[in-house]
């Protein structure tokens, strides 16, 4: 949108508490600081799911925004200790039990014991569903693992090329 119409700028807006995970991004304001500044913009388009396609993604390729690929520096921390996290908001699918069960033989299978649904601050490789712990995990230079169960793969596939994605049964 910016290079169609010279002098448009395009920010994006995330609610406050998310806010840490953008951090260093240029136009990306708070949810608090748009209500704030409303009248200093002249359109406003709020963002919600079709239940198909990510609506992050899809307004990101409609307007030629680049989404990726986020690199970060790796952690040195080779220990690789593990959190699996199984907490979600919909439209992200929780994962039943059968599937919890097959990640966690697939994490012991790599030669860790994970914990479940800690903190993420203590552990080196995070395996989560989509939420945003992972992308947190991701951006800091973690390992990361998503287990896909909403529509947001390849949006965190375009971010995160380095990541990987695991396929329970």
């Amino acid at each position: 949108m910016e290079k169609t119409f010279p002098g448009v700028k395009v920010f994006l807006s995330a609610r406050d508490e998310y806010m840490y995970l953008l951090k260093n991004q240029e136009r990306i304001i708070s949810k608090t600081q748009l209500k704030e500044n409303r009248q200093n913009f002249s359109y406003i388009r709020e963002l919600f799911t079709d239940m198909t396609n990510h609506p992050i993604e899809a307004f990101m390729n409609e307007s030629d925004i680049p989404c990726g690929p986020i690199f970060s520096e790796k952690s040195s921390n080779e220990s690789q200790n593990c959190v699996l996290l199984t907490t979600c908001n919909p439209p992200v699918r929780e994962l039943t039990g059968l599937q919890i069960s097959n990640i966690i033989k697939f994490i012991k299978n790599c030669g860790c014991n994970p914990a479940i649904n800690e903190k993420i601050n203590n552990f080196d490789w995070v395996v989560s569903v989509e939420n945003e712990f992972l992308y947190e995990a991701a951006s800091s230079g973690k390992r990361t693992t998503l287990i896909p169960t909403g529509f947001g793969e390849n949006l965190f596939r375009r971010m995160f090329p380095q990541a990987e994605i695991y396929y329970p049964v």
